[in-house]
């Protein structure tokens, strides 16, 4: 049997299918968000689906924290491109037999940081199953100045937010830092950290078509061995390229956000690759970047 292609070639191979050519549409399939002209406004729209088994175990969380992680997902897409979250619909098949409380529980998890970010729930659907749970949130959000993945320019200085490799059950994205970057037009590319730093840092590359040289002396990593730190995902942390010019700039915003930020490498020719250097300079291999989703 022939086994199917990474997410990412997946998407490459497919997208020319479902490519709209109009007018409206100001970026499609390929980044964290479509972008949407409406009237004069602009507005973001993502998907996500969370499916039990591949995405979550119920021994290792809790219905309210899934809630929160279903929509989390969708509000990180947003960070990276500098929207405001606005609406959302939830659509969610659920097995026959699940027990009323867990369900309750799930939806007052979603309506929780709903809340938190200013979200209203405006509809979706609901349906069984016969065993697991499958749970797909779409997002709408609006956006003034939106961040692409393909503006790095070379000598561009490379930043994360937050810590790599903790995975919290319970993530908080960056909404707010990715608003008033966006707000003030610092970034020139932005992805968010959903796959691994790796894999992110490559997507980013690729969009941008340049190379990137990390120190792995300057990440921010939490006890985690690094290789695993690098590529576990589920982070929902911000990767952002930047001119050095702005970089007092920067520290400023995440000091008066009390949000840290890391200066970890710079943005480099699309033929010297990407490298992550130890402190003698070498290259550090890995032998996996991130999540795949096939």
């Amino acid at each position: 049997m022939k086994e199917l292609p990474s997410e990412h070639d997946f998407i490459r191979k497919f997208s020319k299918i479902f490519h709209a050519k109009k007018k409206d549409l100001l970026c499609g399939i390929g980044d964290d968000a479509a972008v949407l002209q409406f009237g004069n406004k602009k507005l973001l729209m993502t998907t996500d689906s969370l499916q039990e088994h591949i995405h979550f175990e119920w021994k290792s969380t809790s219905a309210f924290l899934l809630g929160r992680k279903s929509l989390a997902v969708n509000l990180s897409d947003i960070a990276a491109m500098g929207g405001n979250p606005l609406w959302a619909v939830v659509a969610v098949a659920i097995p026959v037999h699940e027990k009323f409380s867990r369900i309750q529980n799930f939806f007052q998890g979603i309506q929780s940081i709903a809340k938190e970010f200013g979200v209203s729930i405006v509809g979706g659907d609901t349906d069984h199953s016969k065993k697991d749970w499958k749970i797909t949130l779409t997002l709408l959000a609006e956006v003034k100045n939106p961040v692409y993945r393909s503006g790095a320019k070379v000598g561009d200085d490379i930043w994360v937010t937050g810590f790599l490799g903790i995975a919290s059950a319970n993530p908080s994205p960056r909404v707010k830092a990715g608003r008033i970057l966006s707000q003030k037009k610092i970034p020139h590319a932005m992805i968010d950290i959903s796959d691994g730093f790796l894999l992110d840092l490559e997507h980013l590359c690729e969009a941008s078509g340049c190379g990137a040289q990390v120190l792995a002396s300057a990440l921010p990593v939490k006890k985690k061995p690094l290789a695993l730190a690098l590529s576990r995902g589920e982070d929902y942390e911000l990767l952002f390229a930047a001119s050095p010019q702005k970089r007092n700039e920067i520290l400023n915003i995440f000091r008066n956000i009390k949000t840290k930020v890391t200066r970890v490498g710079e943005v480099v020719s699309k033929s010297k690759g990407i490298s992550v250097l130890n402190s003698h300079g070498h290259k550090i291999q890995f032998s996996h970047k991130g999540y795949q989703h096939f």
